[in-house]
């Protein structure tokens, strides 16, 4: 197994077409952040749920509005997971990414490049909100 990223990783439909366009995204702003990081912990990271980029009419298909930054209408967003005795030594490290918006969940790690500046948040999970730390 390779430790470098693929970009069907960060798909959440494997039978979407991609465009260019979209792959170019994915590889600047979101492998070009996460691969170092992996290399630094040389731990398995993946995003979760393969949760990267959704297209508006998966969004929409699963109740969702459509304006997700996950729908990566601008730079997009992705959501990392490890194995879970990991997870905080991930946000630290994605803390001091440039990712713009960086919020630590349960189980996973929302990170997005929303905003003008750093913002880092903590979440329980469900419908609470975000909680800015």
């Amino acid at each position: 197994m390779s430790n470098d990223f693929t970009i069907s990783e960060f798909l959440i439909d494997k039978s979407e077409q991609l465009a260019y366009q979209l792959a170019d995204k994915i590889l600047k702003h979101h492998i070009g952040i996460i691969q170092p990081i992996r290399d630094t912990m040389q731990c398995a990271i993946w995003p979760s749920e393969n949760s990267g980029y959704r297209s508006i009419h998966w969004e929409k298909m699963h109740g969702r509005s459509g304006t997700s930054q996950h729908c990566f209408t601008a730079k997009g967003a992705v959501d990392y997971t490890c194995h879970l005795p990991r997870l905080r030594e991930l946000f630290g490290l994605l803390k001091e990414s440039d990712y713009m918006r960086v919020c630590l969940y349960p189980t996973f790690i929302h990170c997005d490049h929303d905003g003008l500046h750093k913002q880092v948040f903590t979440c329980k999970g469900g419908n609470n909100p975000w909680v800015s730390i």
